[in-house]
């Protein structure tokens, strides 16, 4: 694949750049099942494909609660000519963050007869915000002169200040392979677990039964657990991971909300 990934311009944060491959379903076990029996009463064990499903749903769901892209997707887009964007370094909001990669950035007619293909050294990225610029440099490419004035359109520049869909710009988003915050991690971890919590929470003694008792002539054996009509025997652990949740939530929401463009 052509383009830039984490260009040279890039401007990033580092806490962020704590990464790590997505969670597994034995990290996932280890991690935020530790000590729990993963077992029905007839000792049969939850599958590896049930803890792969939710953790596939928990990627899925904070995608949608966070509006950001997690598993990495090709994106191809068109975006509006603004004269007074243009003369500012022609800022571009992206639909779709954070950025992991600006294949190529183009400025086409609707027929898409091909006006400039921006070269990569022009690019500026701010990949969480999946925000771009152009910072044009002295010199000449694909027979046109970049001049002090950035005349780098000279088809529209100067005599339309406004062109609908002229820009098309290529983009991987999401996160590079293997390359996942931590925090998101964990994040992904927390939620699957919760899915987990709530499956086993009606295995445990059966659906609503909060205590278990097994009485043999004199001796007797119970099981207490915060299992009710209305709880499941893990609600405690589920409440807890959620309370960390929502902090999360709101962290990264701050994070990832791109910088609103003014436009007079």
């Amino acid at each position: 694949m052509s383009g830039v990934k984490t260009p040279f311009n890039v401007i990033s944060c580092a806490p962020f750049s704590r990464v790590q491959p997505l969670i597994t379903p034995d990290q996932l076990k280890e991690r935020y099942l530790f000590g729990i029996d993963l077992t029905d009463e007839s000792d049969n064990e939850l599958p590896d494909d049930t803890f792969q499903h939710f953790i596939d749903a928990a990627v899925s769901y904070l995608e949608h609660k966070l509006d950001i892209i997690i598993s990495p997707v090709k994106v191809k887009e068109k975006y509006d000519y603004r004269q007074q964007d243009y003369v500012n370094f022609n800022f571009l909001q992206l639909k779709k963050r954070p950025l992991a990669e600006l294949v190529s950035l183009k400025a086409k007619f609707p027929t898409n007869r091909e006006l400039v293909d921006y070269p990569v050294e022009w690019y500026v990225v701010e990949q969480e915000a999946a925000q771009i610029q152009l910072s044009p440099v002295e010199g000449s490419f694909s027979g046109l002169i970049v001049t002090n004035g950035a005349a780098y359109v000279p088809l529209i520049y100067g005599t339309k200040s406004y062109w609908p869909h002229l820009f098309e710009v290529e983009y991987v988003a999401g996160f590079e392979d293997d390359k996942i915050p931590v925090i998101i991690n964990e994040m992904i971890g927390m939620q699957a677990a919760i899915s987990i919590f709530e499956v086993l929470g009606d295995i445990v003694l059966g659906p609503g039964t909060a205590s278990e008792s097994v009485n043999l002539d004199a001796a007797g054996t119970s099981k207490q657990t915060t299992a009710s009509a209305m709880f499941s025997a893990f609600s405690a652990r589920i409440e807890s991971y959620r309370k960390k949740m929502a902090e999360y939530i709101s962290t990264i929401r701050k994070f990832y909300n791109a910088i609103p463009a003014i436009i007079a």
